[in-house]
């Protein structure tokens, strides 16, 4: 109980005596006329079983035990922060406190069970106040992209955070919670215990795939101790980076988007092996072959290499290989389009977009917003933006936002030929005969899962589109995992396997992997989140929904201010929302413990999700 070292002396005093008392009338037994008898024998055994109660509570129940005496305070140089009136935090709520002398806040969290904890007041993954977020059992939840953070040790719950949050002792006096704040306030991230001892551990651990899975699962490996050999192998020459952002900010640079430096990989003894391609897995023999004729053995195998955005249904397709026609997958992509917005300049050039989801909307947006493009034109399947997604609904509230800023669509449409001279894309001839010019054209139609390496495996199922099926502590087979695009995975909540291009879920997958390498015996029981930001409205989306029979709309989808609810048989499977925060993460979380409310209690005009987590 975080109730404070004088708090606690005062329960313990209190308790003392009760049990001496106690102790006292058990062992004075009744005389026949019903008058007690206090004889000298009886008074020491009440006295003997009250210090055996005072001895069980101060020294084994009480939590005061590990904590300094009450004259003491933490050494070094701190701040003593009042953090105000204990009775001013509603159980379940958290408040910010301003630091004297720092520009940096805390964040003080009373949750339901009466506890208080300090932390730090930032997201680690967005910088996001947490204190516009929720509280949800014993961790804050950040608003913009459900990253998580335990309150009790600052540690990261839930993707796509990666570092921890700092927690701060405090005390309670005289109703007032005192929080003891280093000074120099650190920063507010907190980096992971990723150390290692030795590697001259014979067991061996190889990730292979450098990206948001491989990372995560690497410094778990760390995390928890284990000494033994991590090779990190990876396709791309760059160190792991936040790839969501290449479809966002084309004038991101590496450098800006990667996640940790070298020196990280250097210290933590984690070897890297980058721009190097596995070509065959031998599960049976416990290796694997690189593009470079190497044989590398290992002990345990996590596969996470990702998906290609070079889909057959467009490299088929005539004049696909002219200059012009860009994917945008790695940070080399966004630089070529950069540079080709440059060249011809944004007044003049003509963009076509092929695919109508997430990438292609982000894209479309940023084009325009950004890069100030005049014609821009997106080309969907589908009737409506989103629509396989999302549904019509919320798809063409989308693109109604996107064309009154200046996009077109070209929506029941398919490619049949890119068009060209010499050597450059000049047009686009759609399948319901329109000719669309086009200097530029992004595709963002979908991946593909490269997973040949894996077949010819006894053992290790790979599904019909190239994933690999595993359970739910992601285990393909024995020794061998896998995790984020590439895994299908059997998803809790929908007690089916399924596969989810999500960067938390990729994260949070690598974890889950690592962890049971190590014997932790973990599962996957995250709720699927993701986002997108498009014309400075955020668009959220947590749960999984493969079908629906009624969508419940709380706000307004003409305002573009909504929160959408995805039923299926009396149950909220997913929830969208857009510029509604933090409802999204307050769905998530009540998705994950299981406790969304039935959809009639949402239909009800007064409904409001944030209360239904306190």
């Amino acid at each position: 109980f975080n109730i404070g070292r004088r708090r606690m002396r005062v329960a313990e005093t209190a308790v003392a005596l009760a049990a001496l008392a106690s102790g006292v009338a058990l062992a004075a037994p009744m005389g026949q006329d019903g008058n007690p008898m206090f004889g000298l024998q009886h008074v020491v055994g009440g006295i003997a079983i009250a210090l055996v109660g005072y001895v069980v509570f101060t020294k084994i129940l009480s939590p005061s035990k590990t904590e300094p005496p009450e004259e003491e305070e933490p050494k070094g140089n701190f701040i003593k922060v009042d953090a105000g009136d204990i009775r001013g935090y509603k159980r379940g709520t958290m408040q910010e406190i301003d630091v004297p002398g720092e520009k940096q806040k805390i964040l003080v969290t009373r949750l339901l069970e009466g506890n208080v904890f300090a932390t730090g007041a930032k997201c680690t993954h967005s910088a996001v106040r947490l204190v516009t977020g929720v509280v949800s059992e014993d961790r804050v939840v950040c608003p913009a992209h459900a990253a998580s953070f335990c309150v009790r040790d600052g540690s990261v719950t839930d993707a796509p955070a990666f570092d921890g949050l700092h927690t701060f002792d405090l005390d309670i006096v005289d109703e007032h919670i005192i929080v003891y704040v280093p000074s120099p306030m650190p920063e507010f991230k907190k980096a992971r215990a990723c150390s290692c001892n030795s590697n001259a551990a014979p067991s061996t651990i190889v990730v292979v795939g450098a990206g948001a899975a491989g990372l995560s699962a690497v410094e778990t490996l760390r995390e928890e101790k284990f000494d033994g050999r991590i090779i990190l192998i990876g396709k791309e020459k760059h160190l792991p980076y936040d790839r969501v952002k290449i479809s966002k900010s084309l004038k991101a640079s590496v450098e800006s988007m990667t996640l940790r430096k070298k020196e990280f990989f250097d210290d933590a003894k984690i070897e890297l092996m980058l721009d190097t391609t596995v070509t065959k897995l031998n599960a049976s023999a416990k290796n694997l072959v690189t593009d470079k004729g190497e044989t590398i053995s290992y002990d345990k195998v996590l596969l996470c290499t990702g998906g290609t955005a070079e889909v057959p249904w467009m490299t088929g397709i005539p004049g696909y290989n002219q200059d012009g026609i860009h994917i945008l997958r790695v940070p080399e992509d966004s630089k070529k389009v950069d540079e080709k917005i440059t060249a011809i300049g944004s007044d003049k050039i003509r963009v076509v977009i092929i695919g109508s989801s997430f990438i292609g909307m982000e894209a479309a947006a940023y084009f325009k917003q950004t890069s100030k493009i005049e014609d821009v034109t997106v080309v969907g399947k589908e009737e409506v933006a989103f629509e396989r997604v999302l549904g019509k609904d919320i798809g063409q509230a989308l693109m109604n936002m996107h064309s009154e800023k200046g996009v077109k669509f070209e929506m029941n449409a398919g490619v049949v030929s890119f068009d060209g001279k010499d050597g450059h894309v000049t047009s686009i001839k759609l399948d319901n005969g329109k000719v669309l010019p086009a200097d530029l054209v992004i595709i963002g139609a979908g991946i593909v899962i490269p997973s040949e390496y894996v077949k010819d495996n006894t053992g290790i199922e790979v599904f019909r589109d190239g994933s690999i099926i595993c359970d739910d502590k992601m285990m393909a087979a024995k020794d061998v995992y896998v995790a984020g695009d590439m895994a299908r995975f059997k998803l809790w909540m929908i007690e089916k396997h399924t596969r989810i291009e999500h960067w938390d879920v990729a994260i949070q997958q690598g974890k889950i992997a690592a962890l049971n390498m190590v014997e932790k015996n973990a599962i996957y029981r995250s709720t699927p989140f993701f986002w997108t930001a498009q014309f400075g409205k955020s668009v959220r989306y947590c749960g999984h929904a493969l079908q629906w029979s009624e969508q419940i709309v709380k706000g307004s989808l003409e305002e573009r201010k909504f929160a959408v609810y995805f039923i299926d048989n009396d149950k909220v499977n997913a929830v969208c929302t857009l510029d509604m925060d933090p409802v999204a993460v307050a769905a998530a979380e009540l998705i994950r413990v299981r406790a969304m409310p039935h959809p009639d209690e949402i239909r009800k005009p007064d409904f409001n999700i944030i209360t239904h987590l306190c």
